[in-house]
């Protein structure tokens, strides 16, 4: 559709003024005489904003009416060249006083965050037949993954089906006792007369430990209460039935929507927002899972801030994603109807490295100039899409959408940017994408601007379990053609447990920041909820890179909903009473691995235990070693009386090598070895436990001036980058 209107997109006669969208038909363009139509009920507002570098707290924003498609600002015709003035001494304030406007105010007014999906846990990480707690906006939800069914029936075609997993508000409505701390209980469906099991009810029960009290995992209704006299045959009345809420699987994630499935007449539940990458079977994903001490607000905005990977991370791999001058993000907000698509804010750029004004580094390979064009991927066997195939729509959408999107403007030298090569060889310059699906989720990566495939995506779901605390859920996406079928099978998917050595490390660089950042944002947010306003993150940081753009557009969409959390005032007045009462956890609880990972994945805690188990039985190797050739050498030793035990070391050490039997020396040798492997097994057993001592963060930012950022800018070389 994209591709079928990129006529429509050319620009207008007129520049447009920075920071206002250009409004298009989708027949024609209107003139300026022309008449404003009627706001139309178009089910799809999109804008975007190509701005300049001064303020990236800027979303361009267009009135409602009958665009279909993203339309393009003007670019900046010049390079800025003045002079910032001095910020003021009075900062501006954090709160809003005007009301909001556009897509701003129709989610301040609509937005429900508990009509939304929310990613709960990895699929794999929950025992089978098992009820287990979790939480979303502070409130308790107890989930039972579904079962695998008889393996030696075939349900449809061929495939073992597993059982949908059930949730319920984790409160038995008797003594209000946590059903999570109950059983499930498994009742056997009846096949129809097709010899078809029916899916329309759900198998699995929840039955409370405390009175035996138990039920239905899909509709919540009382299906047995002990004790209870009632007439034979007649069921448990309606008002003891527990609360019920959807629950789903797709794409190796259990989701829980917190509201009761919707009655007839309201409206339907909303779809589940997944990249189709994680569906297809030419992709393999890497899971993992943490809860972090942080609030979804200030998570969020981490995962899309691609600026701070130089410096907390020592990684110039998030320069890529970031933004310069000459290769600006692109950002486009997307408004839809929720039954149809979330409201989302995607990001495009360049795939370019040198973005950072870096000066002159040592010679070396992290010394690049500026701008240069990343490596094309590697050619990848081509699998033919199969009709209804949602990866090759993708794959389709993103280059219509950069046709489209070429079409209408220029890049920002005046020129048409180059994003891809023709037959002379030269490099495919990617474009790096990340987007932001709300409510929680963001998805990064980099693709092929002629064909849209990437061999790579990051997706990242930041949970809002409450106030102050967040699940970080994430994988990676791997495209299983860019390895031969040979090695396909061995490396991919990489061992979980050793994936998660480094992402671990990865997220404590960021968790004592966050907390230092956290109290001020929320008591900004206070002020404003006591104020009867809202907060206004562009004021409230101070927005100067051009990479920041992404994050200055969901900082408005945080602005005109966060407010709209269930219980988030009262939670954000006791965080806050709790901090100020001088409760603030230490870096060792902080950055607690076994409390909020290793406890919560399985396969972490195996590996944890099996090289636990392998530290022992090195301890007792060594042990064992250490005696027996103490036991050959102490006759000896005996036998020279007590100046023998004092000198015995000494004359040991003088021999030769020759002189001393092979028996002794292989026990020797082994029991050094052994000691050596146990301590060995025993940091890496400790890094599943804690591994970010001070020592460790000053390390880390040893590296800075050295890998990523001098701490001296060349004033020729680097001043005009700085500039820029």
């Amino acid at each position: 559709h994209a591709a079928s209107l990129s006529p429509c997109l050319k620009p207008a006669s007129a520049p447009a003024p920075v920071g206002l969208a250009r409004r298009h038909t989708t027949h024609s363009h209107r003139t300026a005489s022309a008449p404003r139509p009627r706001a139309a009920s178009a089910s799809v507002r999109t804008q975007t904003s190509r701005l300049k570098h001064r303020g990236p707290n800027i979303v361009g924003r267009q009135p409602r009416g009958p665009t279909r498609l993203p339309a393009v600002s003007e670019p900046p015709s010049a390079p800025e060249t003045s002079t910032p003035s001095p910020p003021s001494s009075v900062p501006p304030s954090p709160t809003s006083s005007s009301s909001p406007s556009g897509w701003e105010a129709r989610l301040a007014d609509s937005y429900d965050w508990r009509r939304q999906w929310y990613p709960v846990a990895w699929e794999r990480d929950l025992p089978a037949g098992v009820p287990v707690k979790v939480t979303l906006f502070d409130e308790d939800f107890v989930v039972v993954r579904g079962r695998e069914r008889d393996a030696k029936k075939t349900y449809s075609d061929g495939v073992h089906l597993f059982d949908e997993p059930i949730a319920l508000v984790d409160k038995c409505p008797h003594r209000l006792a946590a059903l999570s701390e109950g059983r499930a209980v498994f009742t056997p469906e009846s096949p129809d007369n097709a010899g078809a099991v029916s899916g329309s009810c759900s198998t699995i029960s929840v039955q409370c430990a405390y009175h035996g009290w138990k039920f239905d995992g899909a509709s919540g209704a009382a299906v047995d209460v002990p004790r209870m006299s009632t007439s034979a045959g007649a069921p448990p009345p309606p008002t003891l039935c527990a609360t019920a809420v959807p629950a789903r699987r797709l794409g190796g994630l259990v989701w829980v929507f917190p509201s009761p499935s919707p009655k007839l007449g309201e409206a339907p539940l909303p779809p589940i927002p997944v990249p189709p990458e994680m569906l297809s079977p030419n992709f393999v994903k890497s899971p993992v899972v943490r809860d972090i001490p942080v609030d979804f607000t200030v998570l969020l905005e981490n995962v899309m801030d691609f600026d701070h990977g130089p410096f907390a991370h020592q990684s110039l791999a998030f320069d890529l994603y970031s933004g310069s001058r000459e290769h600006p993000q692109r950002v486009l907000v997307r408004e839809e109807e929720e039954s149809v698509a979330p409201f989302t804010v995607e990001m495009r750029t360049a795939a370019v490295e040198g973005k950072l004004p870096k000066g002159i580094l040592p010679q070396s390979k992290k010394d690049r100039p500026g701008n240069v064009p990343t490596k094309a991927p590697k050619p990848v066997k081509q699998v033919k899409a199969a009709p209804g195939d949602a990866v090759a729509a993708a794959e389709t959408a993103f280059v219509a959408a950069l046709a489209a999107e070429k079409s209408g403007h220029a890049g920002a030298n005046g020129t048409e940017e180059r994003e891809s090569s023709g037959n002379d060889g030269e490099a495919v310059v990617l474009q790096a994408t990340s987007t932001f699906s709300a409510p929680c989720q963001v998805v990064s990566g980099r693709r092929d601007p002629n064909t849209g495939k990437t061999n790579f995506m990051n997706g990242f779901w930041v949970v809002p379990t409450g106030v102050g605390r967040s699940r970080f859920i994430g994988c990676g996406i791997i495209r299983k053609d860019i390895l031969p079928p040979g090695l396909r099978d061995v490396l991919l998917p990489p061992k979980r447990w050793l994936q998660h050595l480094s992402i671990l490390q990865f997220l404590d660089q960021d968790t004592c920041l966050l907390v230092s950042e956290q109290p001020h944002v929320l008591r900004a947010e206070l002020a404003a909820a006591e104020a009867g306003t809202t907060v206004r993150r562009s004021s409230l940081y101070r927005y100067t890179s051009p990479g920041e753009r992404m994050i200055a557009a969901v900082g408005k969409f945080l602005d005109v909903t966060v407010s709209k959390m269930p219980n988030r005032r009262r939670g954000v007045e006791a965080l806050l009473a709790s901090i100020d009462s001088g409760a603030i956890p230490s870096r060792a609880v902080l950055l607690d691995r076994w409390a909020q990972h290793t406890s919560i994945c399985p396969d972490s805690l195996a590996a944890y235990r099996n090289i636990t188990v392998l530290a022992w039985a090195a301890a007792a190797i060594a042990a064992t070693a250490a005696a027996a050739a103490l036991a050959l050498v102490l006759p000896s030793l005996l036998g020279m009386g007590g100046i023998g035990l004092l000198l015995e070391p000494i004359l040991v050490a003088g021999r030769s090598i020759a002189g001393l039997t092979c028996l002794k020396l292989a026990l020797v040798s082994c029991a050094v070895l052994a000691t050596v492997v146990r301590f060995k097994l025993a940091q890496l057993a400790d890094i599943f436990v804690y591994g970010a001592p001070v020592e460790k963060r000053h390390a880390d930012l040893a590296n800075i001036p050295t890998k990523v950022y001098p701490d001296s800018v060349n004033p020729t070389a680097g001043a005009g980058a700085v500039a820029a």
